[in-house]
């Protein structure tokens, strides 16, 4: 009796995933909103990390639509080269570093494989470069979904305070790297910049060249460096392709063999969700670093998902050689930016008439709320059929999914329900 009650309370799961449950996902809650517009007819779901125009229908780049359609149905079929081949990796340096891509090539080492969105990029470096007794530093704001990940790997986490007096939180910074020190020589430390999910900062020129002057001084020192950008929404944010990039002028401050990974999500840039088109990009001024990173890289990738749907690499090879269609679709993002850019200002405006906070506000997809009680604020609101995402210390705005007419009087209905 005894033998049969132990064998209906064991799982077959491994130890580490054993009672690990999905709660309070984004698409969950996204789940949620849905349903409720089934049977009310004045929902807001600001919970979708998506662009959407303003006839809330999912924001459609024209060129690479025409790009997708040249392709030869065989073409879709295919499997894809696991690294995404070497126009791939070509036509994705040149669109992430854009005007800084030549000085990436003439003082840096790096290399690029191909993955399923940033979230795949991400997933990877986290495999590859967070042994058990390291430690992820990253801001106490931040992506929910980076701590799934780190659990599905059974990583540990270190976060400090992301702002001081409305800009980014240095001395906090130095503290966690500190901490981390006192018991290991690795550095690893993530960055969701710029246009930070979920706040919409972008750390200033400034910053990040002190961050890298401070990071140089620890590889001085004797510790291992390596810095993980999220550039999920690197082309949402300023006003123009070129001021999206001015974060990589910092890069120039580098002076040791520090390692920078920046995981890339066309799907976010091309608006290709369901294809899930990424890249876990690499750079150094140590060529061993990088090519340990592209051994490691790709075989993890083979070992995970094997390699990237075709269509996203090659929809690029079609955008990217032909000079016209890579102006038209320029274009297209141009208004896409000057959109959002709309809608945060009239958000925002309206935020601050009606004496409701928001952290700072640089770009992309998100305005985050300051509240003590996310689960709370998120439950008051949904109670007025305004769907939100609790995250740490605020509830998550995706304007990026809001219309124009749904934005306008949103900030005070919120000040109102929260209050």
């Amino acid at each position: 009796m005894e033998l049969t009650r132990r064998r209906q309370s064991m799982s077959y799961l491994t130890k580490q995933k054993a009672g690990k449950i999905l709660v309070g996902d984004t698409f969950q809650i996204a789940r949620q909103a849905a349903l409720a517009k089934e049977s009310h007819a004045n929902v807001i779901d600001a919970t979708v990390g998506a662009l959407f125009d303003d006839d809330q229908q999912f924001y459609e780049y024209k060129t690479v639509t025409r790009m997708i359609k040249r392709l030869a149905v065989a073409k879709h079929y295919a499997y894809a080269p696991t690294s995404g081949g070497d126009a791939f990796k070509k036509h994705i340096s040149d669109w992430v570093f854009g005007p800084y891509a030549t000085m990436i090539t003439n003082e840096f080492h790096h290399d690029v494989v191909a993955t399923p969105g940033a979230s795949g990029a991400l997933y990877n470096t986290f495999m590859n470069y967070l042994d058990e007794h390291d430690t992820l530093i990253m801001p106490d704001i931040y992506w929910t979904n980076y701590l799934v990940m780190l659990g599905n790997i059974n990583a540990k986490h270190l976060t400090y305070p992301l702002f001081k007096e409305g800009a980014f939180h240095f001395d906090a910074f130095v503290d966690a790297t500190k901490k981390v020190l006192e018991h290991h020589q690795k550095i690893v430390c993530l960055f969701n910049d710029p246009a930070h999910n979920p706040t919409g900062y972008s750390l200033s020129l400034d910053e990040w060249t002190r961050i890298y002057d401070y990071l140089n001084g620890l590889v001085t020192e004797g510790a291992e460096v390596i810095v993980l950008y999220d550039l999920a929404y690197l082309d949402y944010e300023g006003e123009t392709h070129l001021e999206s990039r001015r974060l990589f002028e910092a890069l120039k401050a580098i002076e040791t063999d520090i390692l920078v990974i920046l995981a890339f999500s066309g799907s976010k840039s091309f608006s290709l969700y369901g294809l899930r088109l990424g890249a876990q990009i690499a750079l150094s001024r140590n060529k061993q670093h990088i090519k340990a990173f592209k051994n490691a890289a790709v075989y993890s990738a083979r070992g995970t998902w094997s390699c990237p749907p075709s269509t996203g690499p090659l929809m690029l090879g079609q955008l990217f050689s032909d000079d016209l269609q890579t102006k038209k679709f320029a274009k297209e993002l141009d208004r896409a930016r000057v959109m959002l850019r709309a809608r945060a200002e009239v958000f925002l405006g309206e935020a601050k008439i009606a004496g409701l906070p928001t952290y700072p506000y640089r770009g992309g997809f998100f305005i985050t709320i300051p509240v003590e009680d996310p689960d709370q604020a998120f439950d008051r609101l949904a109670g007025i059929h305004i769907y939100t995402i609790p995250v740490d210390q605020g509830i998550r705005i995706a304007i990026s999914s809001i219309p124009m007419s749904l934005i306008t009087g949103m900030a005070r209905r919120i000040k109102n329900a929260l209050t």
